[in-house]
């Protein structure tokens, strides 16, 4: 009996130790991923009777996290377009370049809603964003939907996601609120390559109950086989 005892406060004990190792640990309410993309290459003269215009596209919805992509390379032009939508970020990527005997471009979008719980109460919640060219566009939103109020606001596009930056959001964050987040980006190449990511790094979602009992099990099991090693 004491040692069931003894397992259960270690199992117990490892799992605190998860929990605290996150940084701002919330529970997941509900989650809403979008991703869409395509690319599109044609031959500059306009003429389809040859060349038909070389076009691919995707387009996945569901729980976050989702992700998508396209990519193709032909006679000395390479196009692509990728995107993924998380939880709490949201990344583009498009490129379109080589031959100027073509048209070609290619385009990503990225969504994710996202409502959540914290766990505990914080006050400072940074989102961090970087883009390596100017041809995207952002805009995110959060919201106490407990006290129905918007507390943080973003649209960027052009240079203002060139330089990428760090936007701090101070507020009483609570335990015993829901907090709702939109995200959404969108990256455009035309004879060039963009790049960009959105988002909040200080979140992290809680393991499912049925992760943290197989974390137990499995401490449960290397405490056995250590027993057994010793003997």
């Amino acid at each position: 009996m004491k040692k069931a005892i003894v397992m259960m406060f270690t199992v117990a004990c490892f799992s605190l130790i998860a929990l605290n190792a996150m940084a701002y640990p919330v529970e997941i309410i509900s989650s809403n991923s979008h991703v869409w993309g395509n690319y599109s290459l044609e031959y500059t003269n306009g003429n389809n009777e040859w060349m038909p215009p070389m076009q691919d596209s995707y387009d996945n919805m569901g729980n976050a996290p989702q992700s998508g992509g396209v990519n193709i390379y032909y006679d000395g032009t390479n196009l692509h377009a990728f995107s993924k939508a998380n939880l709490f970020d949201v990344s583009v990527d498009a490129l379109a370049r080589g031959s100027w005997s073509y048209e070609s471009s290619a385009g990503a979008h990225a969504q994710s809603d996202t409502t959540f719980r914290p766990l505990d109460n914080f006050n400072t919640l940074d989102f961090t964003y970087k883009a390596t060219e100017v041809w995207s566009l952002f805009n995110g939103s959060l919201i106490d939907v407990t006290d129905n109020v918007v507390i943080w606001n973003l649209s960027l596009n052009g240079s203002d996601a060139w330089f990428g930056g760090v936007d701090t959001i101070n507020y009483a964050f609570q335990s015993d609120h829901l907090y709702s987040m939109h995200l959404y980006a969108y990256a455009n190449a035309n004879a060039d390559a963009t790049d960009a990511t959105f988002g909040f790094k200080d979140l992290q979602a809680v393991p499912e109950s049925a992760t943290m009992l197989l974390l137990g099990l499995g401490l449960m099991g290397l405490a056995g086989i250590r027993r057994k090693i010793k003997k």
